[in-house]
């Protein structure tokens, strides 16, 4: 902090590093300068601060979504295809706004497709780089993308069974054939 004798007061400003990374400044006018008004400006000074820098923006999860794709350097395609994703996230969730996010919430509204390991997934993924996103440009104040999990994909089928024996295709082509699916 420091101090700047006016005519008829002095003032007293502090200096600190924004949100968007640039130095600000606030101030505060007292009519003396001591010890006690130097305490009170610093505790003044330091509430505003805090302040600012704390300032997050109140927004529903539909208009991050928007700010989100609409900055993203994707094709059409992409937006279309994460939009309807989106909508499927924004169903789960019941858009609330941002700052009522937290992984217990997200993990309960998720419940109802836990069955869908896939979409599960889907919609996990794309959530989370929604928060870290939204991390990174301030909007929430804590990184929770970090604490919510993907399902691990259970793969029951067997290579074997995936393929035709060498039988099983001669029976399967003699069928088609007399069946005129195959043009041979």
């Amino acid at each position: 902090m420091y101090i700047e004798k006016r005519p008829t007061s002095f003032k007293f400003t502090e200096r600190y590093k924004g949100l968007d990374g640039k130095y600000h400044s606030k101030s505060v006018s007292f009519s003396k300068n001591n010890f006690k008004t130097r305490t009170e400006a610093q505790s003044i000074l330091d509430k505003r601060i805090k302040n600012e820098l704390t300032n997050i923006p109140q927004i529903r999860v539909s208009d991050l979504i928007d700010k989100y794709i609409t900055s993203s350097n994707i094709t059409e395609r992409s937006k279309i295809n994460y939009y309807s994703s989106f909508k499927g996230i924004i169903d789960l969730l019941k858009d609330p706004m941002i700052s009522e996010l937290n992984c217990g919430y997200i993990l309960d509204c998720f419940d109802a497709i836990n069955n869908n390991i896939s979409k599960y997934n889907r919609y996990m993924l794309l959530l989370k780089m929604l928060l870290n996103w939204a991390f990174l440009r301030n909007y929430i104040d804590a990184d929770i993308s970090k604490k919510l999990r993907i399902l691990p994909e259970s793969h029951t089928h067997e290579v074997s069974d995936k393929y035709l024996e060498p039988e099983d295709l001669g029976v399967l082509l003699d069928y088609m054939k007399k069946n005129a699916i195959m043009n041979i």
